[in-house]
């Protein structure tokens, strides 16, 4: 069964009983190009921010990644250190 958009009134109702057809007029048109534009301006500002939150998280990943290895490197050398200590 295919179904309208528009419903037709019922037989029996008038033309008072059914809701006015409302036309789009320009200004709706404008209104709906100036929210267009709101919307993808601050999506736009949201990928941004998101892309600028995401290199500071790796900015900081490095920064702990390279904490780590250099403290690792230093433990090992303590260790080989150590080992040549008591075996000499």
């Amino acid at each position: 069964m295919i179904m309208s958009r528009h419903r037709l009134p019922p037989a029996n109702s008038t033309a008072a009983d059914s809701a006015p057809i409302v036309k789009r007029t320009p200004p709706d048109r404008a209104k709906q190009l100036v929210q267009k534009a709101n919307r993808d301006r601050d999506a736009a500002l949201a990928r941004e921010e998101y892309e600028a939150d995401r290199r500071a998280v790796l900015v900081n990943i490095e920064r702990l990644r390279a904490l780590r290895l250099a403290r690792d490197s230093d433990i090992d050398i303590n260790k080989a250190k150590k080992v040549t200590k008591k075996g000499a």
